[in-house]
């Protein structure tokens, strides 16, 4: 896994103001740029998360238009949020990765590598 001072800076900060830091957890067709702004505007977290998203399916020349929502940021928020994307193939997700952070997203992606001859699955978390 590549190194990365996201989640410590987050902690670093959280810890300056003597409090431990909150996320918005995902929540499956609910927690979209609507809900985002909703919730910064009440008491804003130090993390948001997109939903869940499958790689190929955004990728897809007619699935795209059904899951994009899944990753839209409104240009009014003011944190951006950790796309969580997944899939079992690696070549689309680490397209989906490269694409995402051109939108100014940190990608988090689970990959999950089903072993044909054993029934056990591997994920490897990629940020």
């Amino acid at each position: 896994m590549p190194d990365s001072t996201y989640w410590q800076q987050i902690a670093d900060h959280a810890r300056a103001e003597n409090r431990p830091f909150f996320s918005l957890a995902p929540m499956e067709a609910v927690t979209n740029a609507i809900f985002r702004r909703v919730v910064a505007r009440a008491a804003a977290p130090d993390v948001f998360f997109t939903e869940f998203t499958n790689a190929i399916s955004i990728t897809h020349p007619k699935a795209k238009f059904t899951v994009a929502g899944r990753l839209y940021v409104a240009p009014e928020e003011a944190h951006m949020p950790v796309a969580q994307l997944w899939g079992m193939m690696v070549k689309p997700l680490l397209g989906l990765r490269r694409r995402s952070r051109t939108w100014g997203m940190r990608p988090l992606i689970s990959i999950w590598a089903v072993l044909i001859r054993r029934l056990s699955k591997i994920m490897v978390v990629v940020i």
